[in-house]
């Protein structure tokens, strides 16, 4: 990609557009191509990240009626694009701090640890999907209860079912691009207070 200047932008070179809260209330839906998306669904700073290979990033920024915009400096916000052939994860929270030390991506991606609150199973980022659903499984830390969770795949809201043993499964739409984004976010309350764990992944479709 190739700045304003004529200068040259690796892959994994970050972008931010302002959400203004005043004219996304009720959240908002983007569609992006060219890029990944690495901030939270609700975050007054959309944070892009450019993929590699591509030419031009577009961006596309709708009214939602089913969510909330946050103020661009609310917690959780500070989020970066992973390193070219790094990991495909990233991470941030908001609420009260982590009990024992800070959120942890196990090797290869399968586990997702937020001391306090409890830890997520995904599937690996060294394989790609090839079924029509993501399927997760989260285990809530001693006193933690589940209180919420919201799902968008490259940036559109999609369906979220969970039962009482914490199998997650997020149904993945006819005609989505191979690569695939996803944005998680899991609200949880903590012996100190309530927690939302944002996972952003990304996936390729087989």
């Amino acid at each position: 990609i190739n700045g304003v200047a004529g200068q040259r932008f690796p892959a994994g070179s970050p972008s931010e557009v302002f959400i203004p809260q005043l004219r996304y209330p009720h959240g908002y839906r983007v569609s992006v191509t060219g890029a990944d998306i690495a901030s939270q669904p609700t975050a007054g700073r959309l944070v892009l990240c450019s993929q590699a290979g591509a030419s031009n990033v577009t961006v596309s920024v709708t009214p939602d009626a089913t969510s909330t915009t946050e103020l661009p400096d609310s917690p959780g916000q500070d989020v970066s694009c992973p390193a070219p052939g790094g990991a495909a994860t990233s991470i941030a929270t908001s609420g009260g701090p982590a009990d024992g030390g800070a959120v942890t991506v196990s090797r290869g991606g399968g586990s997702v640890t937020a001391p306090g609150t409890g830890s997520v199973g995904l599937p690996g980022t060294g394989r790609c999907l090839a079924a029509r659903h993501i399927h997760i499984r989260l285990h809530l830390a001693r006193g933690a209860r589940l209180l919420g969770l919201s799902a968008r795949i490259n940036g559109q809201r999609r369906p979220v079912h969970a039962d009482r043993a914490g199998r997650i499964t997020i149904p993945i739409r006819a005609g989505t691009p191979r690569r695939i984004n996803l944005h998680l976010a899991i609200r949880v309350r903590t012996r100190r207070g309530i927690r939302t764990l944002y996972l952003n992944r990304r996936y390729t479709a087989c």
